[in-house]
């Protein structure tokens, strides 16, 4: 079974290389450990750094204003209202939007995690049920 990350690489590779879209949004690992950023990949290879996990938490629709031409973007089912009040206040245009679906389930709470670390969080690995936390000296369950 493919997981959402893979299922999102693979969607957006296929929307690049059709030519579909010209760049999707969604998000690759920021450089801190537990931490996702908001990115565009403009090509088939930059799909490769898209990721969906627990720390996924702003919304990218808010990333649509202003832009221009075919793009595709992924979706938190709590974000499709605002995707909805952007398309009825013309901010953006359907026609040129490529919409993927992602299941929200769950998301991390950054202040909590790093208080149930005791420090700074290196990285997280998202294990659906569990989160395994790296800190400095060592491993974690939460």
């Amino acid at each position: 079974m493919k997981t959402i990350s893979e299922n999102i690489r693979h969607i957006a590779g296929k929307l690049l290389e059709q030519g579909k879209v010209e760049g999707v949004i969604g998000f690759r690992k920021a450089s801190l450990g537990a931490a996702s950023e908001p990115f565009l990949a403009k090509t088939p290879e930059d799909a490769g750094q898209l990721i969906f996990d627990c720390n996924c938490r702003m919304n990218l629709v808010t990333y649509l204003t202003g832009r221009t031409g075919k793009l595709g973007i992924a979706v938190k089912g709590c974000e499709s209202r605002n995707l909805v009040t952007h398309l009825i206040e013309n901010k953006v245009q359907r026609e040129n939007l490529y919409i993927i679906g992602v299941p929200c389930t769950g998301l991390a709470d950054k202040t909590a995690l790093v208080k149930a670390a005791g420090g700074d969080i290196l990285s997280i690995e998202d294990r659906g049920e569990h989160l395994i936390l790296e800190t400095r000296p060592g491993k974690k369950r939460s």
